[in-house]
């Protein structure tokens, strides 16, 4: 159900065309129509995911049995009444469910953050014997497959979500004609650059995903107010359409290029290439 309203976008025209409601309330963070595409590539990965827990072979691994668990239905219904809220013209109720959204999906990532690899190297200090032996079958599913399938889909959708709860709080304060509206666009785009550097730079394994959503995001808010509608000229200044055009443009380009350099700094920390360098070495003079 929650794929039919997301995806293939069944309902949306209850109360009108779906980029009716989104032109409707334009604000300084609403982002061009296509950005809002990146549902697509959620919903996608996540159908994958469905899929391969329903294999037999996957269905009893810990990290589908505990550690995503019930979350994931938790989440298929808060989607569910975010879209069928936005469908009916009701940003506010709209909030709500994508805040209800946002709190499952970051205690769904945080059981994954806590969840070891299946194919994870020993940690130091730990037992070989105390290990949770891995099926025969399972012996070629690699950490990339397991990231991909089991962890990125949930990762992609937390990261889009707070994007588009801001938008949706953005849409509400214009309904209920409250003022400083661009104050309120500029500082929730501040929120979601200091979101994108505290998950790459506080944890001890960033989250590499999330910090593209958020520059996808800011793209689709860069491209929208080169040529803005009507109600959005006659609502700001033009100095605050350039001012926050040039902040979606800096947010965009800096959450693209941190997330690699962070991962090169975590991929040389994690994995000290000299250290096994030298362990190579000693084995071979021992031999």
């Amino acid at each position: 159900v929650t794929f039919s309203l997301g995806w293939m976008g069944w309902g949306r025209d209850i109360k009108g065309d779906y980029k009716t409601i989104h032109d409707q309330y334009q604000t300084l963070l609403t982002p061009v129509f296509w950005a809002n595409s990146m549902w697509l590539m959620i919903f996608a990965s996540e159908a994958v995911f469905v899929i391969f827990q329903l294999m037999y072979v996957y269905k009893n691994l810990p990290i589908v049995e505990s550690t995503i668990g019930y979350w994931f239905f938790g989440v298929c219904l808060c989607q569910m009444g975010w879209i069928i809220a936005y469908s009916f013209d009701l940003i506010y109720i709209s909030v709500l469910f994508m805040a209800a959204n946002i709190v499952v999906l970051s205690i769904l990532n945080l059981n994954l953050y806590h969840c070891e690899y299946i194919d994870a190297p020993r940690k130091a200090g730990t037992d070989d014997e105390n290990r949770e032996p891995v099926p025969e079958e399972l012996k070629n599913m690699n950490i990339v497959m397991e990231y991909l399938v089991f962890r990125m889909p949930f990762q992609l959708h937390l990261g889009w979500a707070i994007f588009v709860i801001l938008v949706n709080l953005n849409e509400a304060w214009i309904i209920f004609e409250l003022p400083a509206q661009g104050v309120l666009s500029i500082g929730s785009l501040i929120v979601l650059w200091v979101v994108g550097i505290c998950v790459l730079f506080v944890p001890r394994y960033p989250l590499f995903v999330l910090p593209l959503m958020i520059s996808w995001g800011a793209m689709g808010i860069c491209i929208e107010l080169m040529n803005p509608l009507s109600s959005v000229i006659a609502g700001h200044e033009e100095v605050e359409i350039k001012r926050m055009q040039g902040a979606a443009i800096a947010t965009c380009i800096e959450h693209v290029v941190l997330p690699m350099v962070r991962f090169a700094m975590h991929f040389a920390t994690t994995y000290n290439l000299a250290e096994k360098e030298d362990v190579t070495m000693a084995a071979a003079m021992g031999m």
